[in-house]
């Protein structure tokens, strides 16, 4: 169940993060290029991609069988790798003997929610969740994709990307597509140095900063690159660029995130 909390809060951070934001629809292909030089910049130790896209994929509410038949659609399209796991047995996603994936259904009277987990054959965490609701008193009836995939380097994060907003073209779904990297440090750093890090990444790739968050605990500046195409406003300015520092204690390491147009994942 915690499992279920934790993917259904990203559908749900990526709904909250896009209010009152205005997408840009053109090429990326250098845009991930602009982010993958700015992580190098930080001179950061990778420790994962996160690609994420969402879009509402029909109007209207589906039967749960409409939902089965679209995993088994993006089982195929994103490669998942292995058997259904059975219901009965503990999901092991690091079975590399016997791989596997899982399926979950919530029901509700107005909403089912399907959550798919496994990996594929390069080992990249996958996770999809299709959610079809209806409100009975206005009317309105709608289902919703989300696709979040996480890698541990940052090659090939064109081709990610790509395969994801593929899949949500066949929707014809208007998709708003987040990537982030994260990266670690070992040990506390600085203030200076986090901001100085910070502005490295910036700099890289031609960006101005928008505005920013400084606190003992946590960092937290968003800019504007011109090497970045999709951008979201914030107030009447764009931003397509969030950089977040902070210290792990517990790990003893300093985190990095980067994220385009926004960091989209828990920091």
């Amino acid at each position: 169940m915690n499992k279920l909390k934790t993917i259904t809060l990203i559908g749900l951070i990526i709904v909250l993060s896009i209010i009152n934001f205005v997408w840009a629809d053109k090429e990326k292909v250098d845009s991930n290029e602009a982010l993958k030089q700015a992580f190098v910049a930080t001179k950061a130790e990778i420790l994962e991609l996160n690609i994420n896209g969402s879009g509402k994929i029909n109007d209207k509410y589906v039967d749960k069988e409409t939902l089965k038949d679209i995993s088994n659609e993006l089982i195929k399209e994103l490669q998942v790798n292995g058997y259904l796991a059975n219901h009965n047995q503990l999901y092991d996603a690091n079975n590399k003997d016997k791989p596997e994936y899982k399926i979950e259904i919530v029901e509700s009277k107005d909403m089912v929610q399907l959550i798919l987990w496994g990996k594929d054959k390069e080992n990249r965490a996958i996770t999809a969740i299709i959610s079809t609701y209806k409100d009975s008193y206005s009317n309105i009836e709608e289902t919703d994709l989300v696709i979040d995939i996480v890698q541990d380097k940052i090659d090939r994060l064109n081709a990610v990307y790509n395969q994801i907003e593929k899949i949500f073209n066949k929707f014809n779904a208007n998709t708003k597509i987040t990537t982030c990297i994260v990266g670690t440090y070992d040990g506390k750093l600085k203030e200076k140095e986090n901001l100085h890090i910070i502005n490295e990444a910036i700099q890289v790739i031609k960006g101005k900063k928008i505005e920013g968050l400084v606190e003992p605990s946590l960092i937290s500046i968003s800019a504007y690159s011109p090497l970045i195409d999709d951008y979201i406003y914030t107030a009447d300015k764009r931003m397509n660029l969030n950089i977040a520092m902070r210290y792990n204690e517990y790990e003893d390491k300093t985190y990095i995130w980067i994220g385009s147009p926004i960091i989209a994942v828990g920091y």
